[in-house]
């Protein structure tokens, strides 16, 4: 089960996503960065912890505003700008 996202933006959803949109899924994100580093001699070591990517489109929060990220398994968090 992918975890879902829900991001609003002064109480309104601006998106709503899964884990399995970045890149098609976990397994294609973790594939490219592993290339990545392999292509410059580089590469993942035991214990790194890898982020695969944003699960939604960028906001642009103004002062002011409040951010609220919803997560199925992780409960939510929300910030206000200055």
């Amino acid at each position: 089960m992918h975890a879902s996202l829900v991001y609003e933006l002064n109480g309104t959803v601006a998106a709503t996503n899964t884990g399995a949109e970045v890149m098609g899924s976990r397994v294609n994100a973790l594939a490219w960065i592993a290339n990545h580093l392999g292509a410059r001699g580089l590469g993942l070591r035991a214990g790194d912890l890898v982020m695969s990517g944003s699960v939604s489109q960028l906001l642009r929060p103004k002062a002011g505003d409040t951010v609220r990220a919803a997560f199925t398994r992780l409960g939510s968090v929300s910030v206000r700008f200055a």
